[in-house]
C-alpha cells in the first residue's frame, strides 16, 4: 500500500496531521493549534509566491520558489517533525498530501487562505519534494471528509474539449493545447468531442447529446472583476461572463467526473481559481483541475497530455496529477525536446468529499465510429478526390469561422421565421371578397 498524508483543517482552528498506508492503518497522527501567527505565515507565503511567479528571470524565479518551499516545509514540519517522519515512512511514489477543509470554505476566510497556499512547493534541503523520483510529492485540496468515490466507468474516458476566444479580447493561444489533446486521444484511448462554439448554451447541448461525459476541458480567459468568472463566447462571438453560479445552473445535473479549467488569467490567478473551484465543488462537482497562474502554452499542452494518458491507463485522478507534475518537472529521455518545466507547480487539484479515484477501467469506446468518419464517408462517396478536413485542420481557425457561423445562423433564423409566417397564413386565410353586383 502507498503512504498517504492528510492535513485536516478543523473549524476550531486546529490542524490534524496523519500518515497512513490505508484508512485502517494509521502510521502516526498528531495535532496542533492554528494560531494567528500561523495565519500570518500562510498569508506571507502566498504573497511571496505571487511575487515570485511574476519574476521574468527563470533562474531567479526558481531560487525564490525553492526558498518559499523550504520555508513552507519548515513551518509544516514544526517541532514535532511531521514531514520528516512522513518522508521516513514513504514506501514509494507518489506521496499525496490531502489538505481537507469544510464542505463550504467560502464561509471561512481562514480556510480559503489555507487551501490557497502553494503546497506544491514543499521542499527539503535536497530540493523540491515533487522532483524527488522516490517521492513525487503532490498535494490535493478536498472539501469535506473523504468518502468513497463513484465507481469507474466500464468504457474508456469520454472527454469534451471547448475553447472560448471572444472577439475583441486578447487572442487566446489555445491551439497547442487543443492540438496535443486531439492528436494524443486516439493513441492513449479516449473518446474526444471538440465543441467549437465557445458558448455555454451550446456546451450544455453538446453534453446533453452524450450518454455520459467523464471529463470536461475548457480553455478560456478569466477575470476577477467584479467577481471570479470565465470569459466564454456569446452566440455572436463576443465575450460572455460565466460565473461559477451560472456555470453550475447551466450544466445542472450533467456534471462530469472531472472539470479541467485551463484559464488564462490576468490578475491573482490563484485567487480566482481557488474561488471558482471551491464554488463548483460546493455545487456538487466531484473534481476540478486548473492553474494557479499564467501557464505557458506548451506546458499546458504537455500537462494535459500526460494527465489524460494516465487517466486512460486507469490511474486515479490523484495519481495522474502527481505523475503529470513529476514528468513536467523531470522529463524522461523519451520526451521530445525534454526541458525542465518552469510551471510544474501551477497545476491545482480540488476534490469534493467523494471526488477523485479511477474514472475509467475499460477500453471500449462509447462511440461506434470515429467522430470524423460519417462526414468523410458522405463526402468521399461523392468524389474520392475531394480532400476532407479532419478536426486537426480546424484548430486555430475559430475566429475565422465565427462570421460563417453567424451568417448560417441568420439564414436558419430567417427560414424559421418564414416557415412560421406560412403556418400563420394557412391557419388564418384571407377571406375572398365577393362582389354585390
Amino acid at each position: 500500500m502507498k503512504t498517504s498524508l492528510t492535513l485536516d483543517f478543523e473549524i476550531q482552528d486546529r490542524l490534524i496531521f496523519s500518515c497512513a498506508e490505508d484508512p485502517n492503518k494509521i502510521l502516526f497522527e498528531d495535532s496542533r493549534d492554528y494560531s494567528t501567527d500561523d495565519v500570518k505565515k500562510i498569508e506571507s507565503l502566498i504573497s511571496d509566491y505571487r511575487s515570485a511567479i511574476d519574476d521574468l528571470s527563470s533562474t531567479a524565479k526558481q531560487k525564490k520558489l525553492l526558498k518559499i518551499g523550504q520555508e513552507f516545509f519548515d513551518w509544516l514540519n514544526g517541532s514535532a517533525s511531521w514531514m520528516l517522519k512522513a518522508l521516513d515512512k514513504c514506501d514509494g511514489p507518489p506521496l499525496i498530501l490531502e489538505i481537507t477543509v469544510s464542505q463550504h470554505p467560502s464561509k471561512n476566510q481562514n480556510e480559503l487562505t489555507f487551501i490557497e497556499a502553494p503546497w506544491e512547493l514543499l521542499a527539503d534541503k535536497d530540493g523540491f519534494l515533487a522532483a524527488n523520483k522516490f517521492v513525487q510529492f503532490s498535494p490535493l485540496r478536498r472539501l469535506g471528509k473523504h468518502n468513497e468515490p463513484s465507481p469507474p466507468s466500464n468504457y474508456r474516458p469520454s472527454t469534451i474539449f471547448m475553447a472560448a476566444d471572444p472577439s475583441g479580447a486578447t487572442s487566446l493561444s489555445y491551439e497547442a493545447e487543443e492540438n496535443a489533446i486531439i492528436k494524443n486521444t486516439g493513441a492513449i484511448g479516449m473518446d474526444l468531442i471538440v465543441e467549437e462554439t465557445g458558448n455555454i448554451d451550446s456546451l450544455v447541448d453538446c453534453i446533453g447529446f452524450q450518454d455520459a461525459v467523464d471529463i470536461l476541458h475548457i480553455s478560456c480567459h478569466g477575470n476577477n472583476e467584479p467577481s471570479p468568472a470565465l470569459s466564454l463566447e456569446s452566440e455572436e462571438g463576443s465575450g460572455e461572463r460565466v460565473t461559477p453560479d451560472k456555470f453550475s445552473k447551466k450544466i445542472a445535473n450533467k456534471k462530469p467526473r472531472l472539470v479541467f479549467i485551463s484559464a488564462c488569467l490576468t490578475s491573482s490567478p490563484d485567487k480566482l481559481f481557488n474561488s471558482f473551484s471551491t464554488t463548483l465543488l460546493e455545487y456538487g462537482y466531484p473534481a476540478v483541475i486548473g492553474w494557479g497562474g499564467s501557464v505557458g502554452d506548451n506546458e499546458a499542452a504537455r500537462f494535459a497530455t500526460l494527465l489524460y494518458d494516465r487517466i486512460a491507463h486507469h490511474d486515479s485522478i490523484e495519481d495522474a496529477v502527481a505523475s503529470a507534475r513529476f514528468n513536467l518537472l523531470s522529463p524522461d529521455d523519451e520526451t521530445p525536446h525534454p526541458k525542465n518545466s518552469e510551471d510544474w507547480h501551477l497545476a491545482r487539484l480540488y476534490l469534493k468529499s467523494n471526488g477523485g479515484g479511477v474514472i475509467s477501467k475499460g477500453n471500449e469506446a462509447r462511440q461506434s465510429a470515429d467522430i470524423d468518419a460519417g462526414y468523410k464517408a458522405i463526402l468521399q462517396a461523392k468524389d474520392d478526390t475531394i480532400p476532407v478536413a479532419g478536426r486537426e485542420e480546424f484548430v486555430g481557425r475559430r475566429r475565422q469561422m465565427m462570421p460563417c457561423r453567424i451568417f448560417l445562423a441568420s439564414i436558419w433564423m430567417w427560414n424559421k421565421l418564414q416557415a412560421k409566417n406560412r403556418q400563420r397564413k394557412n391557419r388564418h386565410p384571407i377571406p375572398a371578397v365577393r362582389s354585390k353586383l
